[in-house]
């Protein structure tokens, strides 16, 4: 049976071999769904990869101020939300997304694959079109599961603003998914 990150946090206080495995047990457990969640957030898969190493090396260095395994995901989201953040400002490319430069070759369109391919992409072009904020509810809550009590924790928002963010988000997602302009 597969080791936890839950069950490898709730064992005594952490030797350097202990400590090794919570980490393992944390990008284990959570490693796709940050980088996911980074790849909305920044919108290009180098970037998110980038990300994700930053955020993975800054969470070893904070392992210790991490106790209990009922907050590692949030505490983990946290940290991805302020590194996606701080990318996001750090970015000089203002004119255009990147997803601008990945467009699907039309050529292939009676592919199944590439079908899925075109939708993927127009749900990830139209998710950068939201502001960071809204991409980071939608993201969360929409993607990752969060409950909004949990988003809030993680963007470190009061649990009614997370609420309200997450409904104006989802539907003005919903809406220029649609082909609106909310």
């Amino acid at each position: 049976m597969a080791t936890t990150a839950r069950a490898v946090f709730m064992e005594a206080a952490p030797s350097a071999t202990k400590q090794r495995a919570r980490f393992d047990a944390l990008i284990r457990d959570y490693g796709r769904a940050v980088h996911r969640y980074l790849e909305g957030m920044l919108g290009d898969a180098p970037s998110a990869e980038d990300a994700t190493q930053e955020v993975f090396l800054r969470a070893w260095r904070g392992m210790d101020g991490l106790r209990d395994a009922e907050h590692a995901r949030s505490w983990l989201f946290a940290i991805a939300a302020n590194t996606a953040r701080s990318h996001h400002k750090r970015r000089t490319r203002h004119a255009h997304s990147a997803l601008d430069e990945t467009a699907p070759d039309r050529n292939d369109a009676d592919d199944g694959l590439a079908e899925r391919s075109d939708r993927s992409l127009y749900i990830q072009r139209t998710l950068a079109t939201l502001p960071l904020e809204d991409r980071q509810i939608v993201l969360l809550v929409g993607l990752e599961g969060f409950t909004s009590v949990e988003a809030a924790s993680v963007l470190g928002i009061s649990i009614p603003a997370a609420r309200k963010r997450w409904l104006r988000a989802s539907a003005r997602f919903r809406a220029r998914l649609e082909g609106g302009a909310a």
